[in-house]
């Protein structure tokens, strides 16, 4: 059972939910202790231990169902379909004496029926490398192997030797007959046990690579063409996505404190060993975590942009020494005591929608960045990162170039990130082409793999450097 667990996990990390191997090394103990009986125990110990979060539910039973569906075979495809009768006794005399003439398989189905089976069709699958399958089409393939795993292309010369040795006893013909159905009818509801385990394996493996592909495609997808529903989905992989981001950090973080080796001091230290470099000298790294502010413009065209920069940045602001951030339409309204309150959805939520603004009227850069520079100038230092997440369509208001280069005369980087593609950058209302020269930096962010790949960096780069 254990490799079958393996397996299962294996779907569910397929499927996107992240499973680390001390979750593995729990469930196997939790299964252990919890038994296999009762099929609701096991699913709830495998749930317990490998399922993190209510919004990953509906794939845990999805996947467990379709995979682990030998153990509930309907009764009626289990049971036989006829009673043997009096041939029992005869059949069972014959089977003892001409032990090696039947296998062990052929005299399972007839001793035991297809419920011994059962137990046996994970263990099959897993010979004949179910889990190796790619497309749902090789299904009937495995199904072929199975079934030649169990000896059941020899299984109906084995039923004419077990018939001619049951008349050399006397049986009635009317009674052979109705035992040659019988076996008929248990190899054929054996079959359609074996392709149906094989077509719902097929069927979890799917679902795994299709649950994979969906966030494949919502990493790709524009924001502008995010649904409610897709946009609650992009929640969860942001939330992932930004673990990753963490864990990568952390790494860098380890590796840093050991420092690097110091070649010139090593080499001197050596001379007090006759030039043998047996003790090294490590240079130390100094770090100081960079400052973040950031204005989003809300309005309708960089709404998705906007909610999914915030969610990142907050999620993240351990690798920052401060994150200041800002959302504007026509005036600046700053929503950072929105994070320091409220878990960061719920943040995210009311920084969109409640932070004193009018959400309503036409945007205007030039407004913005001038009230920056009156109110808000002082958060900007040597140490800052400056971010603007907007589409620069300023609805012919004044563009305010002048206030932009005030920030990046004071701040470390100035970056815009646009959700519109470079080529219109210079249609219609847009002053991207004048703000890109007062930017440090300024990237095409369309979708949410370029956003991830943004904060990657960011948080890579942010913090100031140098070694001792």
């Amino acid at each position: 059972m254990q490799e079958h667990i393996v397996q299962f996990v294996q779907l569910l990390r397929q499927a996107g939910l992240r499973v680390s191997t001390a979750e593995i090394v729990d469930a196997l103990v939790a299964v252990e202790r919890a038994g296999l009986s009762d099929k609701g125990v096991f699913r709830a110990a495998l749930k317990a231990t490998l399922v993190k979060r209510p919004e990953e539910f509906g794939d845990f039973d999805t996947l467990f169902d379709l995979y682990f569906s030998a153990f509930d075979a309907p009764v009626e495809s289990l049971t036989p379909v006829a009673d043997l009768g009096e041939t029992a006794e005869v059949l069972s005399q014959v089977l003892s004496e001409a032990d090696g003439a039947f296998s062990a398989s052929f005299r399972k189905l007839l001793l035991e029926g297809l419920p011994a089976f059962s137990a046996l069709l994970l263990e099959t699958g897993r010979r004949v490398g179910l889990a190796g399958m790619r497309y749902p089409l090789q299904a009937r393939h495995f199904g072929r192997k199975m079934r030649r795993e169990f000896g059941m292309d020899l299984w109906q010369d084995q039923t004419d030797h077990l018939l001619k040795l049951l008349e050399a006893r006397g049986v009635p013909a009317s009674d052979l007959a109705g035992l040659e159905r019988e076996i008929g009818e248990r190899i054929r509801l054996l079959s359609e046990m074996i392709q149906n385990h094989a077509d719902r394996q097929a069927r979890a493996l799917h679902r795994a690579d299709r649950s994979r592909d969906m966030r494949d495609e919502l990493l790709q997808k524009g924001f502008g063409a995010l649904t409610a529903h897709e946009i609650q989905a992009m929640r969860r992989v942001v939330q992932e996505l930004a673990k990753k981001i963490r864990d990568e950090a952390a790494l860098r973080e380890r590796r840093a404190r050991k420092g690097r080796l110091d070649i010139k001091r090593t080499l001197r230290k050596s001379l007090a060993y006759g030039g043998l470099p047996l003790e090294a000298v490590l240079k130390k790294r100094k770090r100081s975590k960079g400052r973040i502010v950031v204005l989003c413009d809300v309005s309708q065209s960089v709404w998705n942009a906007s909610r999914f920069m915030l969610h990142l940045l907050y999620s993240l602001q351990d690798q920052f020494s401060k994150v200041r951030s800002f959302v504007f339409v026509d005036q600046l309204g700053e929503v950072t005591a929105c994070f320091e309150r409220y878990e960061v959805n719920t943040a995210v939520d009311k920084a969109l929608r409640e932070a004193g603004i009018p959400y309503h009227r036409y945007t205007d850069y030039g407004s913005v960045f001038r009230e920056f520079c009156e109110r808000h100038i002082e958060a900007v230092n040597r140490r800052t990162t400056f971010i603007v997440i907007g589409d620069g369509r300023n609805n012919f208001f004044l563009p305010g170039e002048e206030y932009l280069e005030r920030i990046r005369a004071r701040a470390r980087r100035v970056i815009w990130l646009n959700p519109e593609g470079r080529g219109f950058w210079k249609v219609g209302d847009s002053m991207m082409h004048r703000y890109a020269k007062h930017c440090d930096e300024v990237r095409e962010c369309r979708n949410l793999e370029q956003l991830m790949a943004f904060v990657n960096d960011l948080a890579r780069s942010t913090s100031a450097r140098g070694w001792a």
